[in-house]
């Protein structure tokens, strides 16, 4: 009993590590916030369309918005992430934006297909 349990285990593991192969990563098209205050689109539509994770350990941290525009606040559709802390994208069939309050910041990341 408990080794049929262990083997439909390993079945179901076996399937979702299929499954988690089987999606398409997409690189970032824009990897880096260059001026402070103007927000640049990481992601055009569709490429986030099973999520995905954004990071920076830029001191200034980044802001992130799925409907629009990113400010450099953490108000209304924007959500603000310190240096070092991952942005986990949900699905989304929208662009991801991304700013910052600092120059030059570098985005790393991918969008999940």
């Amino acid at each position: 009993m408990k080794l049929s349990m262990f083997a439909s285990a390993l079945v179901a593991w076996g399937l979702m590590a299929a499954a988690a192969q089987a999606d398409n990563v997409v690189a970032l098209e824009i990897a880096v916030v260059t001026t402070g205050g103007v927000a640049v689109t990481v992601l055009s539509p569709g490429r986030a369309t099973k999520g995905g994770w954004l990071l920076t350990n830029n001191a200034a941290g980044m802001c992130v918005n799925l409907r629009g525009a990113a400010t450099t606040t953490n108000s209304g559709d924007t959500a603000c992430v310190v240096a070092g802390q991952t942005f986990h994208l949900p699905e989304t069939g929208g662009a991801v934006s991304v700013n910052s309050t600092g120059s030059a910041v570098a985005i790393a990341g991918n969008g999940l297909q």
